[in-house]
């Protein structure tokens, strides 16, 4: 028995090197995107990414065969809108490791950063702090300045450390008994500095127990990072929402996502 599960262990392992080691053809890879022939070179898939063949194909489809209105009983066309909208949602879930009920579509990152800070201004008031890094893109401040103009709260920033990556021992320091919300980005477009989302989580539920304070409200910004690193979220703790954008990963234009837990 010990014999087979080793065969079995090993059978595994080499499954999953031959599942890492898939080969990366570029020059084949090229080929999907129109917009790279004639040895065109693009790069700003930082603001957005090119859309390959295989995602525009499906668009004229969808356009040609079954436009409709998604949750719609008044045609066939509508009942089929429904089940792809549906099944992409389950797609979203299987990739990020979440639950799709808690997926909702929006239009844009910055719609879905709105919804979710300005569906929790209520809980915000005289001096509570929001606690941001000083990397986030002005999608993921703006809304926080509106409030705490509102609600006479303040906002504070974290630094970077003089090679100018994130410091996380004063983000530490800067979590308070007011810190009610903390906006943070996975990855900034403007250095390209990865922060580590898993260890935010980490630092977060341990201040907030040796303060014995409720965790605050965890908004994660995941538009560049997402492109970059396998996201898990049901390992990230205590996160309230995780946002991101389609056409940052080679979807179409208007379609994001938000992630609640």
């Amino acid at each position: 028995m010990k014999n087979k599960d080793k065969d079995k262990n090993k059978d595994k392992i080499e499954k999953e090197k031959d599942e890492v080691n898939v080969e990366y053809n570029v020059k084949k890879i090229r080929k999907d995107f129109n917009q790279l022939k004639e040895e065109n070179i693009y790069l700003d898939t930082a603001a957005t990414a090119l859309k390959p063949k295989v995602v525009i194909d499906a668009i004229y489809e969808y356009y040609n065969r079954f436009n409709g209105n998604s949750h719609s009983k008044m045609s066939i066309y509508g009942d089929k809108t429904s089940e792809l909208v549906e099944n992409a949602r389950e797609i979203v879930a299987k990739y990020l490791s979440c639950e799709k009920e808690n997926i909702i579509f929006t239009k844009s990152a910055t719609e879905s950063l709105n919804t979710c800070i300005f569906g929790i201004e209520d809980k915000i008031g005289n001096n509570d702090e929001i606690l941001l890094s000083i990397l986030e893109h002005h999608a993921n401040i703006v809304p926080y300045q509106v409030i705490a103009k509102k609600k006479n709260a303040n906002i504070r920033f974290v630094y970077l450390n003089e090679d100018y990556s994130f410091n996380y021992d004063e983000f530490e320091q800067k979590i308070t008994k007011n810190t009610k919300i903390i906006g943070i980005t996975m990855q900034s477009n403007v250095t390209g500095e990865e922060i580590d989302v898993e260890r935010i989580c980490e630092i977060v539920e341990k201040r907030c127990k040796e303060l014995e304070m409720h965790i605050p409200y965890i908004i994660i910004d995941g538009s560049q990072g997402i492109t970059h690193k396998k996201i898990i979220l049901k390992e990230l703790k205590n996160i309230y929402a995780f946002v991101f954008s389609g056409h940052k990963i080679y979807g179409p234009q208007g379609v994001r996502s938000t992630i609640f837990k």
